[in-house]
């Protein structure tokens, strides 16, 4: 074993005893735990060093010690958690900073921008019926008012009537429909019949999907407007409903 003493000039002394050998013999061993150091041969002064002289004893201090190492402890339990602390004072609010100045208002007015280029002359539209109805001439027969000639606003020139009970029919809805292209709910067209005869009367009768709110007929001698409307809209079952007005 060693055993450890103070010199006179304030060095750790070092008596190598019996075991020397076997201190010797943990020098070769030593793990990166351990303190590698030299003792002085002759006067038993320790330095800490790996390598050693020829006149040092090598020796090894382990940090395990030379018994057994004891089994390791059970982990403590953990601590109780730390009361909150308590909340901080609110800053006080910042001061408002001033307003900034306000910019310069023009008075400058820009230029007026050149006049631009007149454009080209378009070309001549088509030349228009007279009035604002076309004319069709209708017989003493009776006869189905086409589609076409409903929307375009035609006038229906009944030239004679010499057969009474004679009946001008409606085409349908849905054909209407077709015709007038692009119609929304609430959507109108007219048209007028005049009577030419000095006798009798003619009549205006509805069909599939056209109805008539009031009278159909047409007196002798007499003018009569049609303002019809699109009450159903859905595709392939329009309906539109027309009512009549004498001029």
């Amino acid at each position: 074993m060693f055993s450890i003493k103070s010199s006179s000039k304030s060095v750790v002394m070092l008596s190598v005893a019996l075991v020397l050998g076997s201190t010797l013999s943990y020098a070769t061993s030593a793990s990166a735990a351990d303190i590698s150091g030299c003792a002085n041969k002759k006067t038993g002064i320790l330095r800490v060093s790996k390598v050693c002289k020829p006149s040092e004893y090598s020796i090894v201090w382990s940090q395990d010690g030379v018994g057994p190492k004891g089994a390791t402890g059970a982990t403590g339990a953990t601590g109780a958690t730390g009361a909150t602390g308590a909340t901080g004072l609110t800053g006080p609010t910042g001061a408002t900073g001033a307003t900034g100045a306000a910019g310069a208002t023009s008075t400058v007015k820009g230029d007026t921008g050149a006049t631009g280029a007149k454009g080209a002359t378009g070309d001549t539209g088509a030349t228009g019926t007279v009035g604002k109805y076309a004319i069709v001439a209708l017989t003493d027969n009776n006869a189905t008012l086409t589609a076409a000639q409903l929307v375009n606003n035609t006038l229906f020139n009944i030239i004679t009537m010499l057969t009474p009970g004679k009946t001008l029919t409606m085409d349908t809805g849905p054909n209407i429909a077709s015709a007038y292209s692009g119609e929304v709910l609430g959507s109108s067209f007219e048209f007028v019949i005049w009577n030419r005869s000095k006798t009798v009367s003619a009549t205006l009768a509805g069909s599939a999907g056209t109805t008539l709110d009031g009278t159909g007929v047409v007196a002798a001698e007499k003018i009569v407007k049609f303002l019809c409307m699109f009450t159903v809209i859905t595709a392939g079952a329009e309906v539109i409903t027309c009512q009549s007005f004498n001029v």
